[in-house]
């Protein structure tokens, strides 16, 4: 079944959006910045104040502590330069003039979120469930991350809902025609059959033989002179402030940990309370009659009756008349179980009853109860010995937690006003001088705080290196900081020929067999296209978007791309330097979709077709507030593409 809308939505997204802003054309919107200024604030917009450089930075660290923690919670790794990269560096930018973009709009419209609309918003939000205790309260450790005050938290949140409005209006109103839907749908979906021939680089191996002259050409090549550079290096000292090294300096007493472990006990069971219950269970539907529930309890009343004349007969009436037929079998016995396993008022009466002790009649959803408890499994908690040094790590990390954002701003201080040395900061905060050996580019396997892009830069910057002094406390995420001071250091150089010999030659066999393979494939398209009846070509297969073939994936968007308004139609497809391929288009076929399932994608371009219309709207809203970005903000962007190139 063609069920791809469903399974590959990502995909769907990435392939159609483009189309959606092809169609979707906005008549006198601007969307590049003008009336550059020479203002040192970095961006301008009517009604709002500057965005300064401390607003850009500061989002920057925030979209960096985003990515930082997703990749964490992901178990991935990342790329500690793609931080400071034009592109990342570009996103905060305009992440900023978004966020004061749609501001200014809440205050002109007068979308502003009142105080008992955010608390009733809190509180309903799911996606807030992880940050709210449970009495409605926001999460004291999410603030204490976050290192902000409920207070700022709140205008954060009221600001995210009021801007909400701006632009929902638009995009959830938003109704794309017929025929731009279909026509966006019948490109993706579009079918394409196709033969193809694959020329690949590795048969080529056998003609790719390096003279030396080929090898000190290939060598000589300006365009490949940085892949043959020994990096930058530098031998440093540096300290590391983290909530770690905080709390080897933090002590906390016996009567702290004892006094946690008494207030606590609820965390250290070893084996929680159970109650062995056997019940006899008289049915009673909620929705049944009135007089069919009276009768039910009628008859579950007699029978608590006979249990308070014969405690000893309750097996046997559990037999005879229970109608819960499993346990009615082993005279009504549900063995043992812990809170938290049957339904509330069932639960309530087990454990209010004493062992020998048999309940009056209980009312659930199932009917009427009769309860006798036959056993007994009291509560045993962890010794505290058991747990002592768990209490003890957790007080030192509460204490350090505390003591971060102080520690934070003497640590910041202390390296900058006390440059020439890092002994003073590791004195006082009794941390650990350690030293490490960097590259720039960052060599692999290295701490990836160690790898940072900020870290690199600091540690590489001219005036640090020339006069040893300490860099600033750099931010690297995860409440880390770190300054560093260079010892030694060693500037980029290119390696003697002899040295990298064999990568040389690795590189030019690699993109010499590329290019014979593209020679080779050109020279057979023409050859073919002239006599295709000796065309050494595949069966023919059926291309789409989505191809069901996943070996097809490298040809996908070339050949879909490909003209063929006159077929066949011939193309060749760079196989990423694996090679070539030469594929001949036979046909154009329609998409063949079942209803349900271009139902469901009419749903999704409807939904990317609003978003389209909010960025026409926001496009506007820059438009009519004068956006203004100054140079200023142009050089701190230039400034991250100078910083790239030279990593």
């Amino acid at each position: 079944m063609f069920d791809f809308v469903r399974n590959n939505a990502k995909i769907f997204q990435l392939i159609l959006l483009p189309l959606i802003l092809i169609a979707f054309v906005v008549v006198g919107v601007n969307q590049d910045f003008s009336g550059l200024t020479g203002s040192k604030d970095l961006v301008h917009v009517d009604g709002r104040p500057p965005i300064t450089h401390a607003h850009y930075e500061n989002e920057l660290r925030t979209e960096e502590d985003r990515i930082r923690a997703q990749a964490a919670q992901m178990e991935r790794k990342i790329d500690p330069r793609i931080f400071e990269s034009a592109e990342f560096r570009q996103r905060a930018l305009d992440a900023v003039v978004r966020r004061e973009v749609l501001a200014a709009a809440v205050d002109k419209l007068g979308l502003r979120v009142s105080d008992a609309r955010l608390q009733r918003l809190f509180a309903a939000d799911p996606q807030l469930a992880p940050i709210r205790n449970a009495d409605g309260s926001i999460s004291q450790e999410f603030l204490s991350a976050r290192r902000m005050s409920s207070a700022q938290f709140a205008e954060e949140l009221r600001a995210e809902y009021s801007t909400q409005q701006v632009l929902h209006g638009v995009g959830g109103t938003a109704t794309a025609s017929s025929v731009a839907s279909n026509t966006a749908l019948d490109a993706l979906l579009q079918r394409r059959e196709v033969q193809v021939a694959r020329f690949e680089a590795k048969n080529y191996l056998a003609q790719a033989q390096p003279t030396d002259a080929d090898l000190k050409k290939f060598y000589d090549d300006p365009a490949n002179a940085k892949r043959f550079e020994a990096p930058e290096q530098a031998s440093i000292e540096y300290l590391q402030l983290d909530i770690d090294a905080l709390k080897a300096g933090v002590t906390v007493s016996e009567q702290e940990v004892r006094k946690f472990y008494d207030d606590h006990k609820s965390r250290f069971v070893q084996s929680p309370e159970e109650r062995r219950v056997s019940h006899i269970l008289i049915k009673a539907d909620q929705a049944a009659p009135q007089a069919q529930r009276d009768a039910a309890r009628a008859k579950a009343q007699a029978l608590l009756e006979q249990v308070r004349k014969n405690p000893a007969a309750f097996a046997e009436l559990a037999r005879q008349h229970s109608q819960d037929e499993v346990s009615a079998a082993k005279g009504g016995d549900l063995d043992f179980f812990p809170r938290k396993t049957m339904v509330p008022a069932f639960e309530d009466a087990a454990f209010a009853l004493k062992e020998g002790q048999t309940s009056d009649l209980v009312q659930t959803e199932y009917g009427f109860h009769i309860l006798r408890v036959t056993g007994v499994h009291n509560e045993v908690s962890k010794p505290f010995e058991a747990v002592r040094a768990e209490i003890e790590n957790e007080l030192k990390a509460d204490q350090a937690k505390r003591s971060y954002a102080q520690a934070a701003e003497q640590f910041t201080n202390i390296v900058y006003e006390q440059s020439d040395s890092l002994k003073p900061a590791a004195d006082l905060l009794k941390l650990q001088v350690r030293k490490a050996s960097l590259t720039r580019p960052a060599q692999p396997g290295l701490p990836p705080e160690l790898a940072d892009a900020k870290l690199l830069k600091a540690v590489f910057d001219p005036n640090n290196i020339k006069l040893k002094r300490n860099t600033d406390a750099i931010d690297v995420g995860g409440n880390k900081l770190i300054a560093a001071r260079v010892l030694q250091y060693q500037a980029a150089r290119r390696l003697p020929l002899s040295d990298v010999e064999a990568v040389v030659r690795g590189a030019w066999i690699a993109q010499r067999i590329a290019e014979l393979a593209k020679e080779d494939a050109k020279r057979q398209m023409d050859a073919w296209q002239k006599d295709p009846a000796k065309a050494g070509l595949s069966a023919p297969e059926i291309l789409s978007s989505m191809p069901a073939n996943p070996q097809s994936m490298d040809l996908v968007q070339p050949v879909m791309r490909a003209a063929a308004d006159k077929l066949p139609a011939w193309v060749t497809v760079d196989l990423a330097g694996q090679g070539t391929a030469v594929v001949r288009i036979n046909k154009v076929l329609p998409a063949d979709v079942p209803a349900k399932d271009r139902d469901a994608a009419l749903g999704q371009y409807a939904g990317l077709w609003g978003r389209a219309e909010e960025q026409a709207y926001y496009e506007a809203l820059k438009k009519r507030l004068k956006v203004e970005v100054t140079p200023a903000a142009a050089a701190a962007i230039a400034a991250a593409s100078s910083a790239e190139a030279g990593q």
